[in-house]
């Protein structure tokens, strides 16, 4: 466990890959009877327990109701932890979870690094027992290799089944798997009662929003798409032609069937259009600005009939709005997009402020070393002619009692008569 510890202490240092594989091989040395793969396991177990340990016990905690729910938002979680929190420039894994019958689970783990599915045996055995309080059996179904837009990736998929007072008709089944209801028992509003909600409001609560059919053609999108972007006029509209994906990365051609693959996963686009805001007149040497990036969730309607992409622009700095002459008020107050940006600029001047003082105590350390120098220089020039005694007896502010010296002095200034002397015989 010293060597586990030792690398995931590490793995914001080093590539996680590399340390982790070192840490296993010689780990493997010491332990007899266990394989490699029994030994990613282990470090599986021991990896939750240590994010446990180093502060992120809380935020595991509160992820999900059941084991389920939590394997779904890994991949957010991963996003987060990556692209948020460290700004790391690594693809992790990414996963699926699907339903199987009333009481298993199916886990399809998709990753760039070969060989490290035994990882996830231990992670999700360990994290239903620290979570959830259950044991689960873990399985390999199948393992293949897949060719993605970002390169191979390596596909596994896991079996999961749950303990005895887990399973579907237990009290305790909820914490396992989410619980379907009767279509009955979802109805949030009288049926018979039309909802007052129109399109045009729909579109001021989420001024972003994107929504496309099966056949991918966009049938209506936000207030302020609509406004700055000038979609009113595009008919027929098809969804490639108004944005770009960025996330993720392994859809090789988008469509209504590859979006409801990653239900489960972030998405980010980015614009084709540009906004009218970032029009220049002719003749500026001002050039265009970087094009909006909207990042979101997909959620099916009707049916699975419309996808609406519910999103905000993928911004978490004032300095990002700047650059796509955004502003926060373009943004509904219950966008935490707007909390991100004013949190992440408090954190940037508060850092500008600590830079500053660091930088004031640096120069104010060398002002005193410099100091320090002029002391000691000054200090070696009142006392150069006097005994080392005297000059002691000085600095420590007391009187030195009367003694007889032989001055050096006296006999380098006889000496320098003598040479004096002849020279000018000499001469």
């Amino acid at each position: 466990m010293r060597i586990f510890r030792t690398a995931a202490g590490i793995l914001g240092s080093v590539p996680k890959a590399y340390a982790i594989h070192r840490a296993i091989r010689h780990a493997s040395l010491f332990f007899a009877g266990l394989s490699v793969d029994d030994m990613w396991e282990v470090y599986g177990e021991f990896l939750i327990t240590y994010a446990c340990e180093t502060g992120w016990e809380k935020m595991l905690s509160c992820m999900a109701n059941n084991l389920q729910e939590f394997l779904d938002n890994l991949n957010s979680m991963h996003y987060f932890i990556d692209q948020i929190a460290f700004k790391s420039e690594m693809r992790g894994p990414t996963f699926q979870c699907e339903s199987v019958g009333e009481g298993s689970l199916r886990l399809h783990y998709f990753s760039h690094r070969q060989g490290l599915f035994p990882i996830v045996k231990g992670l999700v055995r360990r994290t239903a027992r620290l979570l959830f309080d259950m044991e689960v059996k873990v399985n390999v179904v199948e393992r293949s290799q897949e060719r993605r837009k970002s390169g191979m990736v390596e596909h596994v998929v896991f079996s999961l089944e749950p303990d005895e007072e887990h399973r579907a008709g237990k009290r305790l089944a909820y914490k396992f798997k989410r619980q379907t209801r009767a279509s009955s028992d979802l109805e949030v509003c009288d049926p018979v009662q039309p909802l007052s909600l129109n399109l045009k409001d729909f579109s001021r609560m989420f001024p972003y929003h994107i929504c496309f059919n099966r056949q991918m053609v966009v049938e209506h999108v936000g207030r302020h798409l609509l406004v700055e972007y000038g979609l009113a006029d595009k008919k027929m509209l098809k969804l490639t032609e108004l944005v770009q994906l960025v996330q993720p990365a392994d859809i090789q051609q988008l469509t209504h069937k590859s979006i409801m693959t990653y239900l489960n996963t972030l998405f980010i686009f980015q614009l084709k259009h540009h906004c009218k805001r970032n029009e220049v007149e002719k003749g500026s040497s001002e050039a265009f600005q970087q094009p909006l990036s909207l990042k979101g969730q997909m959620m099916p309607v009707d049916g699975g009939n419309s996808i609406v992409f519910l999103c905000s622009p993928h911004v978490t700095s004032v300095r990002d709005i700047l650059n796509l002459k955004l502003f926060i008020s373009d943004m509904p107050m219950h966008d935490a997009t707007r909390d991100l940006v004013m949190l992440n600029q408090s954190r940037i001047c508060q850092m500008e402020l600590n830079k500053r003082l660091e930088e004031t105590v640096r120069k104010l350390k060398g002002l005193a070393e410099e100091l320090d120098k002029k002391k000691h220089q000054t200090d070696q020039l009142l006392f150069e002619f006097v005994p080392s005694v005297v000059a002691d007896a000085f600095r420590l502010g007391k009187v030195a009692p009367p003694r007889e010296f032989l001055f050096r002095v006296i006999r380098l200034a006889r000496e320098a008569f003598l040479v004096i002397e002849t020279i000018h015989n000499e001469l």
